[in-house]
């Protein structure tokens, strides 16, 4: 060795020494920030997966309360389309049915003043054909009476004619 830096190759040695230290520390802190890392690495991604799950999950969950109501909408739609058509069918049917009620009116107003007319036509007939009636009675009462007196005036007549001869 070299007498002139006896000391040198000592110092140099120990900063050797010293700067391996630091390299396997290094190395070794390195390794150690490695495994943190891909722990750490590890669970952000078994992390994500979880919340991306739970966002799929409540995703589906609001998909079907949105088809819930959606179907609840539409149900309420043909509900109330349904309900329309009831109104207007029924009120359909109750103006046919006053129409149908006036021309029954209007039948019946017609028959009753067809058979009133009738009915009235029939009673003067009837008063007529009863006033000739009563006439021919009177006719056949004036009638039989005259006959009656001329039937007893013929009997009397016989009768007197016919006593002058029962007497002899």
């Amino acid at each position: 060795m070299d007498p002139v830096f006896p000391d040198l190759h000592h110092k140099m040695s120990k900063k050797i020494a010293m700067l391996t230290k630091v390299i396997y520390h290094l190395n070794t802190k390195n390794e150690d920030h490695q495994l943190e890392l891909d722990v750490i690495t590890s669970n952000h991604q078994f992390e994500k997966e979880q919340i991306l799950r739970d966002a799929s999950n409540r995703i589906s969950q609001f998909k079907k309360i949105m088809e819930d109501q959606q179907a609840s909408v539409n149900q309420e739609a043909k509900l109330e389309k349904l309900q329309k058509k009831h109104d207007l069918e029924k009120q359909q049917a109750m103006l046919e049915l006053q129409a149908l009620k006036k021309k029954m009116m209007d039948k019946e107003n017609s028959i009753s003043s067809d058979y009133q007319d009738k009915f009235n036509e029939l009673s003067v007939q009837v008063e007529g054909i009863n006033k000739q009636f009563q006439d021919k009675i009177r006719k056949f009462e004036a009638s039989n009476k005259s006959l009656k007196a001329a039937l007893d005036a013929a009997n009397a007549v016989d009768a007197a004619s016919i006593s002058p001869l029962a007497t002899v």
